[in-house]
């Protein structure tokens, strides 16, 4: 029942769910949530600043999973310390982990992890059969999984 907007530089194809896509502009202003799924390149550095979390639909929440550098921390800092932002979850920040003095672990209204959104159980599973293949491999054996499964 929820509606879910996305903006993407490259076109994502078919989502088994519905989704519409639209600018980023307009992502910033009619969201409650704003989740942030993108590499660290020259385009997306700074993405989220000052000016960005001014569009932010007020009282709405940011989660960033993807790269510290993405969103400006402080900018970030200011908009919970004011309440601009209802709320902010972040698997990453720049610096990581950040000095005890940052403002954003004053701003309250954050959740911040140290960098282990990838450490679910399944993915530890997958990561721990690479290792026993290695493993395999180094010991004259074949390895479980060929390249490309």
């Amino acid at each position: 029942g929820m509606r879910v907007q996305y903006h993407d530089i490259v076109a994502p194809g078919w989502v088994d769910f519905v989704a519409e896509p639209t600018s980023l502009e307009t992502l910033l202003a009619e969201s409650d949530v704003v989740t942030l799924h993108v590499p660290l390149t020259d385009a997306t550095r700074g993405m989220i600043d000052a000016a960005a979390l001014r569009r932010f639909r007020p009282g709405a929440y940011l989660i960033n999973t993807s790269r510290g550098a993405v969103v400006d921390d402080v900018a970030l800092a200011e908009a919970l310390s004011t309440g601009r932002l209802r709320g902010a979850a972040l698997d990453v920040v720049d610096p990581e982990p950040l000095p005890p003095d940052h403002p954003l672990l004053r701003a309250g209204h954050t959740l911040l992890t140290p960098h282990l959104g990838a450490k679910t159980q399944s993915s530890q599973v997958r990561m721990n059969a690479v290792v026993d293949d290695v493993i395999r491999v180094l010991k004259g054996q074949p390895p479980s999984y060929s390249a490309g499964e």
